[in-house]
């Protein structure tokens, strides 16, 4: 599967370019998807416009080294704006570019609740 290439720019609200930043962009990723767990039951996968809750960890593929997740603490602390939350929501395929990784619109398309998958 491919994640979409796209504008990565950090901009602010307005859309303006945020002060000291540069326009950049990413090109299309190769990605793959494995399901390690499937549920029971599942009458309707994930569709683009669904509001998803999930929980995640980001991991270097050859260490295993934890460098982002859902559940993460910096110092023993949360980390801000995510209130200490364990699980996060977002819209499948309506996230401004740069703000998830673009592999989670491809990888979580078609999932149902209570699966697991694996996006590298």
């Amino acid at each position: 599967q491919v994640a979409p290439a796209g504008d990565t720019t950090q901009r602010n609200n307005d859309g303006s370019v945020r002060r000291g930043k540069s326009i950049t962009s990413q090109t299309d990723q190769k990605i793959s998807v494995s399901q390690l767990t499937s549920p029971k039951l599942c009458r309707r996968g994930a569709t683009v416009d669904d509001l998803l809750e999930i929980s995640y960890i980001g991991s270097v593929v050859e260490t295993g080294q934890i460098f982002d997740g859902s559940a993460v603490k910096i110092n023993g602390q949360g980390v801000p704006g995510r209130g200490d939350d364990v699980t996060l929501y977002f819209v499948l395929g309506k996230q401004p570019f740069g703000q998830f990784p673009p592999s989670w619109d491809t990888g979580l398309y078609g999932m149902c609740v209570g699966g697991q998958r694996r996006l590298l």
